[in-house]
């Protein structure tokens, strides 16, 4: 067959039906499910709260195999999320996990022989290619495998875990792999959608991607909407030199839902299309197969596939699902959709120059920095652009050209086009003097928050969960400007901080800020300020001249819809991190204490342990000898309690007064800084009262 198809069909509004299925043709009208193929490739999911969904299928020609991904769901709100699955067939009938395949290593090796190009073809037996804990963060995942660069790639729909009803927060993201298998973290990319007949936004929920070498360009038929969810969705075109950077074609659909009582009268659905070449480059056909929705079915009489009414709904069967067939020449498409009769398709511009570019060509270990790429001339037509390393121990750089260093040393990172094209670019990766602050060092405040528990906490900023985020308040709402700060657990030398925004959605992305340095006496110094962070998901970093502080507020003074939000702030210390010292604690009840004089034993719920001794007896002592270089007495206030002399190492260090509101586990003395070594201290009463709950120390 010259044509095959994975798709998942729907019965009405219950999706546990959707699972994929696969079908084939020789001419993309007529299709038939080969023989000895049983549907649904993927069994149906074991109760309503799963579903399969949004299927897709890429050619993997070194392999001679057919790839086939779908999205799975956990419906459930708090469950296990959702996965991206894939099967694999050598031959159209069998799909599965190929026999060279090894699930510890995720390593599919090429099969050499017939006994090797055989797959388990079970129930369960299916590649886990992407995970996550949202439920509908990869919709509709499209996969294109480029060969000159030698990688997949798929662009999703991150509609969060809202899913139908998420409205213009949705967006496209778009991910490599090496081997189709394994992914690389998703980018999410731009200008995806524009504006439609009526000057509203277009959002995106499914999209199937194709490069068309004809046109050196990727190109996307998206289902998209303007209003808050997918009814009435329609198709648009939409464009890509790269794949990252978009621009939608006009702003007229490509295609509509049909009048009503015609099959596709709802929704226009899930697309899939091919370009077929034509005898010049632009003079091909477009081909496309759509699903669609038909509304308000219930007992009527409705088209079959040669469009007679012979088929009799049910009275449940308010919605009938079915897919169509359109096809158009590129160029009579093109004219309609930019309103231009005279439309041709432009000539394909070859690029005389490929210049690289980059902020700095010295990087930091552990840093990451984004390679810029120009075309001369700017509208050249072929701008995929292959990226290498002379030395990816030193630096290695990815298909979005982020380099990121690795060790201390130099590489050349490498551009080059199918046409040729080519630049390349030393990079310097030097000694890192940042240090990052463990978020477990910090805490956090803010001077507004929402009062719900994934969705306001400041502490959100630091459990190192992008998913969980601070919000400002909303119900009712604080207006800006409002704070988030986070305090260390001791003074640091700090230079760089970190915004991470919500992943989904823009809501409180924050776009304009100040950054303050907060001190030990509690004054604060104005460290950066910017008007101009972008309302992506991406991390904002800033640098600014190292300062001794004791935290850090981010002050958000413009923020989308008028709110503050963080996913994660983080914080880095100007040069290394002394560990902080680690305290042995010795409970009044050790045995390697020395009590002398009448020593009272006290219970109590407050003490540490739940026990404490106190003396009455002047001259009453009690002394411990430890090998360290730190030691802290602690004990009780009280208004009957008077003074103690504290020695260490037989030298008197200072007389400590213990009367003062009752509180227990008080910090009564502490010598730090000692020599490492044996050290001895020795509390002695000099008034009664004097209360002993433990000693706590830095050694062995």
């Amino acid at each position: 067959y010259r044509y095959w198809a994975v798709y998942t069909p729907n019965v009405m509004r219950i999706s546990i039906y959707e699972n994929p299925s696969i079908v084939a043709s020789s001419d993309g009208v007529h299709w038939v499910e080969p023989e000895g193929l049983s549907n649904p490739i993927e069994p149906q999911p074991p109760s309503t709260r799963y579903h399969n969904c949004d299927a897709d299928m890429v050619y993997n020609a070194e392999y001679d195999a057919m790839m086939a991904y779908w999205n799975w769901a956990d419906d459930q709100g708090g469950g296990v999320g959702a996965e991206v699955r894939l099967r694999i067939s050598y031959d159209g009938v069998h799909w599965g996990v190929p026999v060279t395949y090894d699930e510890m290593t995720r390593v599919w090796s090429k099969p050499t022989s017939d006994a090797e190009r055989q797959v388990a073809d079970g129930e369960d037996d299916f590649i886990t290619a992407i995970a996550s804990p949202d439920r509908y963060d990869m919709l509709s995942p499209t996969i294109v495998y480029d060969d000159f660069r030698d990688v997949f790639i798929l662009w999703a729909n991150n509609t969060g875990d809202v899913g139908y009803q998420n409205g213009q927060a949705n967006f496209v993201e778009m991910r490599y792999s090496d081997d189709g298998i394994t992914w690389g973290e998703p980018v999410r990319v731009n200008g995806f959608l524009g504006l439609d007949e009526n000057g509203q936004q277009l959002a995106p929920w499914h999209q199937d991607v194709q490069y068309v070498p004809d046109l050196k360009e990727f190109v996307c038929i998206s289902q998209c909407f303007a209003g808050r969810n997918p009814d009435g969705s329609v198709l648009h075109l939409t464009t890509s030199k790269d794949g990252v950077n978009w621009e939608q074609v006009g702003t007229k659909p490509l295609l509509s839902p049909g009048p009503d009582g015609s099959w596709d009268d709802f929704q226009i659905y899930r697309s899939s299309f091919y370009y077929e070449p034509g005898s010049s480059a632009g003079d091909g056909t477009m081909r496309v197969w759509y699903s669609a929705l038909q509304k308000d079915t219930n007992n009527k009489m409705v088209a079959d596939s040669s469009g007679n009414l012979t088929i009799q709904a049910k009275s449940e069967d308010d919605r009938i699902w079915r897919i169509g067939y359109a096809e158009n020449s590129f160029v009579e498409m093109m004219r309609v959709l930019l309103d231009d009769p005279g439309y041709t398709t432009p000539a394909l511009v070859s690029g005389n120059s490929l210049m690289l570019s980059a902020e700095t060509t010295s990087l930091p270990t552990g840093d990451v920095m984004k390679l810029e790429t120009s075309f001369a001339p700017v509208d050249t037509s072929d701008q995929v652009v292959k990226y290498t390393s002379s030395d990816p121990d030193v630096a290695t750089v990815d298909e979005f050209g982020t380099i990121t260093g690795v060790s201390v040393g130099s590489a050349r990172i490498m551009a080059e086009t199918r046409e040729g094209l080519s630049d390349d670019l030393e990079i310097a990766v030097v000694e890192n003097p940042y240090t990052l602050i463990p978020q477990s060092n910090m805490t956090a405040t803010a001077t507004s928050v929402y009062g719900g528990t994934t969705e306001g906490p400041a502490s959100n900023v630091l459990d190192g969960n992008v998913r969980t985020i601070w919000h400002t308040n909303y119900a009712p709402k604080d207006e800006l400007p409002q704070s988030i700060t986070v305090s260390f657990d001791q003074p640091y030398t700090v230079g760089r901080f970190v915004y991470t925004p919500r992943q989904n959605g823009t809501n409180g992305i924050i776009s304009e800020y100040e950054l303050y340095a907060i001190h030990q006496d509690g004054s604060k110094d104005l460290v950066a300020s910017g008007s101009d962070w972008a309302l992506d998901a991406k991390d904002k970093t800033v640098s600014f001249a190292p300062v001794e502080a004791v935290g850090l507020e981010l002050k958000a003074i413009a923020g989308a819809g008028g709110f503050g939000t963080a996913a994660e702030l983080n914080v880095y210390a100007y040069g290394p991190i002394e560990p902080a010292p680690v305290y042995v604690p010795v409970d009044d009840r050790d045995a390697s204490l020395v009590f002398t004089g009448a020593w009272n034993s006290d219970s109590n719920g407050s003490f540490y342990e739940g026990t404490a001794r106190y003396t009455n007896e002047i001259g009453a002592s009690v002394e411990f000898t430890f090998v360290g270089t730190a030691i802290r007495w602690y004990g009780q206030n009280d208004v009957n309690f008077s003074a103690a002399e504290v020695y260490v190492d037989g030298v008197l260090a200072g007389e400590v007064n213990v009367y003062g509101p009752a509180a227990a586990q008080q910090l009564l003395f502490e010598a730090d800084g000692l020599a490492y070594g044996k050290h001895t201290i020795r509390i002695v009463c000099v008034s009664p009262v004097v209360d002993f709950d433990y000693f706590s120390y830095v050694g062995e």
